[in-house]
């Protein structure tokens, strides 16, 4: 074995240990802070005087996946974002416009729609407090990108959901927990905040820790929010 090739093969290994290091330590830190805010009491309700904030006062999320061909899909990608009981799938607009409608109400929902259908169905649906983005899954990009720019919910026009969607869905279902921290914690209820930071940064740390450069800035970040 070469000199050349014992050097790059101790570097690899020294990077490895140093990110495995670094992951460590920034997991430690959050458990830290967690458990700094876990004998506080929750915070009471606001009084219904008090003006109310634009997120819906439940930390529930809700996954709707709208497509005329799910039958054979492979699901197991799914459960990376969230557990099986936090996604319901339809076939037709009408079904899913009804949910939301009805149990989705006072929610966060996170709808994954084909493009046909989703062009029938964000219109009815957009102003929707419960609605909080829209993902257009489709093989035709150019056309669904043109009637989703009336809409500011869609957030993303693709055909790759591998790459592009739930990369783009997780980041920001990431950032709803970021909000409702942010949120409570304009209300004076630093616990229920810490536990929104913490649930963001534990959920990053799972998927992304050691792919995205971005995880440490936003522990620090959050940490600073929780100091």
């Amino acid at each position: 074995m070469s000199k050349n090739f014992m050097c790059m093969e101790t570097n690899l290994e020294s990077q490895s240990e140093s990110a495995r290091n670094t992951a460590t330590s920034l997991h430690s830190k959050i458990q830290n802070a967690q458990q700094s805010y876990k004998t506080l009491p929750k915070s009471e309700p606001t009084s219904n005087n008090q003006p109310s904030d634009t997120l819906p006062e439940t930390e529930e999320i809700i996954f709707l996946r709208l497509d005329p061909y799910l039958e054979g899909e492979e699901r197991e990608k799914y459960k990376n974002l969230a557990a099986p009981s936090l996604w319901k799938f339809y076939h037709n607009a009408n079904d899913c416009e009804n949910l939301l409608r009805s149990e989705c109400r006072g929610k966060h929902v996170f709808l994954i729609s084909s493009g046909q259908l989703g062009q029938q169905l964000v219109p009815t649906v957009h102003d929707l407090p419960q609605l909080t983005a829209v993902y257009i899954h489709c093989g035709d990009i150019d056309r669904h990108q043109k009637w989703s720019r009336n809409f500011k919910k869609v957030k993303l026009v693709c055909w790759d959901d591998g790459k592009e969607l739930f990369s783009h869905l997780f980041k920001d279902v990431i950032q709803l927990h970021i909000d409702i921290g942010d949120k409570y914690m304009r209300e004076k209820k630093r616990p229920e905040a810490v536990d929104s930071y913490s649930e963001a940064m534990l959920k990053y740390e799972e998927v992304l820790t050691e792919k995205d450069p971005d995880f440490k800035s936003l522990v620090d970040k959050l940490l600073k929010k929780m100091a």
